[in-house]
C-alpha cells in the first residue's frame, strides 16, 4: 500500500512526458524528459523529497518515510540506456551513505 501511494505522489509531481518506473523493492526511476540542466533536476528531487517526506495513512495510521535520490544527466558518450541508469544507481548510493 505504502509502494502504491509513493508512486500516486510521484506521479502527480512529474509532468506528461516524463516516466515513473518502479525498479523492484522500494526504488523507482523517474526518468524527466528535456531536462538539460543540472539545477532542474535537483529543483525536482527536492519536491519528490517534500512529497514523500508528508505522513501517509494506512489502515488507519500515519506512516513515515524518506527518500535517497541519485541524479544522472544524460551525455552522449553514454552507450546504452543502462549506463545512465548505473550511474544514477551510483549516484543513489552516494546519497544514502
Amino acid at each position: 500500500m505504502l509502494l502504491k501511494q509513493v508512486s500516486e505522489r510521484l506521479k502527480g509531481i512529474m509532468r506528461d512526458t516524463d516516466t515513473v518506473a518502479r525498479l523492484g523493492g522500494d526504488e523507482f526511476t523517474i526518468l524527466l524528459d528535456d531536462m538539460r540542466e543540472p539545477d532542474g533536476a535537483i529543483r525536482v528531487a527536492t519536491r519528490i523529497i517534500d512529497e514523500v517526506s508528508r505522513p501517509f495513512a494506512l489502515d488507519g495510521r500515519e506512516v513515515f518515510t524518506g527518500a535517497s535520490i541519485g541524479i544522472a544527466l544524460y551525455v552522449p558518450s553514454y552507450k546504452a540506456p543502462s549506463d545512465l541508469l548505473r550511474d544514477a544507481d551510483t549516484a543513489m548510493y552516494r546519497a544514502k551513505a
